[in-house]
């Protein structure tokens, strides 16, 4: 008996990260052929450049991508190893939350006991808020977790290797989105110096050369990667794909806005429900606590060093990674942040209730325990409602579930089926204002790399006659209008008035209206009141 226990206490941080993998594998296989939204135009985009990643085309040089140049491979993989399918990205995606899942729990337990991070891991899979408009982001997430993964272990170690693992995955991040890339390298500098001021580490040559790594080589590789992928590409469609100069991006609020904005919901989502009110209480009561724990002259010093430096490195890389949302007060750009702010929270719950009763323990834990139970059950409830008839899209290429409206199913169903019918094998069809969607379900190419087309996209004269110019050389003889090129949204306009008046004006002449599907009366949405025309080609 005493040989098992010696096992389990041995390997305890092994049989938590076992349950945890384990755990997150059964919840991600019960929603496997689900997804919370499909948009036509984002999610279209992202399997469109998927698919085109696949068959070995080059990013941005082949088609418009508004990310960092990795994730299209990564998922164009999966669509090689299971087939072209909806199915086989959202295995992917899958992937990227379990090692979301292991980078957190592994972060908890280099600080905590590894069953308190079990618990918390489990907590933050249930609550966890996905990038609903794109899978791209995923993947910066897994690789940021990562990074801080190396980080923390680099503070209980203090070996260099630590900080190189760490570089690569700051690397990793960048060609994820490079805004993230370069944000996670100034919370990665900063969180080392502060270890290194707080330990003491001597500042010698080795430390010399990971700085140099650091500081140069790493930004000039990433800077050269992009270099190599962008350079021959006009200005234009530069700014296009990395919207980050001034006026590139269509929402922009002062910080003062957007960090109102951000304690009114957090304000807001702690006061939503009474199981989110406990979970308040709770918080608001360990972080009392663990305030009163680090002032506690009785307080070993260490032990006061590791939490103000395990909240400070955490509290930097939230408030940074908020980045974009403080630009714009998207809300879900804090998506970006959410991770961290979990992993604050668990740290607090568990140095406010490490010194207290054996009973008052049991009690926070129960309370833990007994949100997951809520959510958990509320998220079962949701999935049962999501999985019907009218939210199933039965189409090869999708056999899903999605909470769509059913409107925009039968819209997008019957959209794809009509091209399936009437376009022949060697003809293309133009899909516009941005609906690659139906190039990913039809398997066509797109006759230009440009993909969106939008006020905010500020597409000029030179780029116009480029993709004319394609639509002829492509000898295109279908286009696909969807209702958003009709908006009144400023920064999405009116195809052919607002913007892209040439192009406008060439379909205008050139095709003319075959069929209608969907909603043409309401104000079309990011998924709402889809509607589409085809148009046929009736003169040169």
């Amino acid at each position: 008996m005493s040989d098992i226990n010696k096992f389990f206490k041995e390997n305890l941080k092994l049989i938590f990260l076992l349950l945890t993998l384990a755990t997150g594998a059964v919840l991600l296989f019960i929603v496997s052929n689900c997804q919370s939204l499909l948009a036509q135009g984002d999610h279209g985009r992202d399997l469109y450049a998927f698919k085109k990643a696949m068959d070995g085309a080059v990013t941005y040089k082949d088609y418009w991508w508004p990310y960092g140049p990795l994730m299209p491979y990564y998922y164009g993989l999966f669509l090689k190893l299971f087939g072209i399918s909806i199915k086989s990205i959202l295995i992917g995606r899958a992937v990227l939350i379990l090692g979301i899942s292991l980078f957190f729990y592994l972060t908890l337990a280099t600080l905590i006991p590894p069953s308190f991070a079990f618990i918390a891991t489990i907590w933050a899979l249930n609550c966890y808020r996905d990038f609903f408009y794109t899978y791209n982001h995923i993947g910066g997430l897994v690789t940021i977790l990562a990074c801080v993964y190396f980080l923390f272990s680099y503070m209980q170690q203090q070996k260099l290797k630590y900080l190189y693992l760490s570089l690569l995955c700051i690397f990793l991040t960048s060609l994820i989105k490079i805004n993230y890339g370069f944000a996670s390298l100034f919370n990665f500098l900063i969180a080392v110096f502060l270890i290194d001021s707080v330990y003491k580490t001597p500042f010698n040559r080795q430390k010399i050369k990971f700085y140099l790594c650091a500081l140069i080589i790493l930004p000039i590789t990433i800077l050269a990667v992009y270099y190599f992928l962008l350079h021959e590409l006009p200005i234009y469609y530069i700014r296009q794909c990395l919207p980050y100069l001034g006026g590139d991006q269509p929402h922009e609020v002062s910080l003062q806005t957007s960090s109102r904005i951000l304690v009114q919901s957090i304000f807001n989502n702690a006061l939503i429900g009474w199981p989110n009110r406990c979970f308040a209480i709770l918080i608001l009561l360990s972080l009392i606590q663990t305030i009163t724990l680090i002032f506690n002259k009785k307080t070993d010093r260490a032990l006061k060093s590791k939490i103000i430096l395990t909240l400070a490195i955490l509290s930097i890389f939230y408030l940074v990674n908020l980045h974009e949302f403080l630009k714009s007060a998207v809300y879900y750009r804090t998506f970006w942040s959410t991770s961290f702010s979990m992993m604050l929270i668990f740290i607090v719950i568990y140095f406010g209730v490490k010194n207290l009763s054996r009973s008052i323990q049991i009690l926070f834990i129960f309370t833990i325990l007994f949100t997951v139970t809520i959510k958990m059950i509320e998220g079962t409830k949701n999935l049962r409602n999501l999985k019907t008839p009218e939210h199933y899209i039965a189409h090869p290429r999708t056999q899903i579930y999605v909470s769509n409206p059913p409107q925009w199913i039968q819209t997008v169903v019957a959209t794809t089926n009509y091209l399936e019918q009437n376009v022949k094998k060697d003809e293309l069809f133009f899909a516009l204002p941005y609906d690659p969607l139906y190039y990913f379900l039809t398997d066509k190419d797109s006759p230009t790399r440009q993909l969106i087309f939008f006020n905010h996209i500020k597409i000029p004269t030179e780029q116009e006659k480029t993709i004319i110019a394609e639509l002829e050389k492509n000898n295109v003889t279908w286009v696909v209008m969807s209702s958003r090129s009709q908006s009144k949204d400023p920064t999405l306009g009116v195809f052919g008035e607002t913007y892209c008046p040439l192009l406008g004006e060439y379909i205008k002449k050139h095709f003319a209206m075959t069929i209608e599907f969907g909603d043409w009366k309401n104000e079309p949405g990011w998924i709402g009141n889809h509607g589409t025309r085809i148009l046929k080609r009736v003169s040169k």
